[in-house]
């Protein structure tokens, strides 16, 4: 695309809808059943009908939502280019990640389709079957990461890292957002916050270029 754009954001969770807009569809409460924490909600919400609405908050400002993976990115120089996985080249002055992070896995065959489980007790050596609707794992998060590395600064974890308080990275007109660079917290209301900040250092920033 010819076309220069003001700023990509590249995301579409609480911080990269609140950041204004998004470059592929993925976050983590697209897969969540019910938020109880996020404000305004005081009954909850589920976490797919919440990210219809920040979208549709997010469009209404005039974001432009392209539904696509992200294969590569350029974010030195002036302009920076994203390519997507239809080849199409989106070149902006400023561009924000707000990829999120991805619950770790077990590895195991058929983890993502089968509803019972079985269990060996490590002391008796006895193996059982249990008839079970559903999993839930928690061996931590993997912030994704992983189309930055050697082009922004991670921490050993994988996280981007930025020049807090602010969501700058080691790249000029790059900023950093959400839970690829939050693990501590990994709330969709800090999320939220942080891409707010982002958008917010992305404005000043195009203002500092402009003149």
């Amino acid at each position: 695309m010819s076309e220069i754009r003001e700023v990509i954001v590249i995301g579409c969770g609480p911080a990269g809808y609140t950041a204004g807009g998004a470059i592929f569809i993925s976050g983590s409460l697209t897969t969540t059943t019910e938020v109880e924490n996020f404000p305004g909600f005081p009954h909850g919400v589920d976490g797919p009908v919440l990210m219809e609405n920040m979208r549709a908050q997010a469009e209404r400002f005039g974001a432009e939502i392209v539904e696509d993976d992200v294969v590569s990115v350029d974010l030195h120089g002036d302009i920076k280019e994203v390519t997507d996985s239809a080849g199409t080249v989106h070149r902006a002055k400023a561009v924000i990640v707000a990829t999120g992070s991805g619950y770790r896995k077990l590895g195991l065959p058929g983890e993502e389709d089968l509803s019972g489980v079985a269990v060996r007790n490590n002391i008796t050596g006895e193996t059982r079957d249990l008839d079970v609707t559903g999993l839930f794992v928690a061996i931590g998060h993997d912030p994704r990461s992983e189309l930055f590395k050697s082009r922004l600064d991670l921490d050993d974890e994988g996280y981007i890292t930025v020049q807090s308080p602010s969501t700058r990275t080691n790249i000029p007109g790059v900023f950093a957002a959400g839970d690829v660079v939050d693990h501590t917290y990994r709330q969709a209301v800090t999320a939220a916050a942080s891409g707010c900040a982002a958008a917010l250092d992305a404005e000043r920033h195009l203002a500092d270029v402009l003149g």
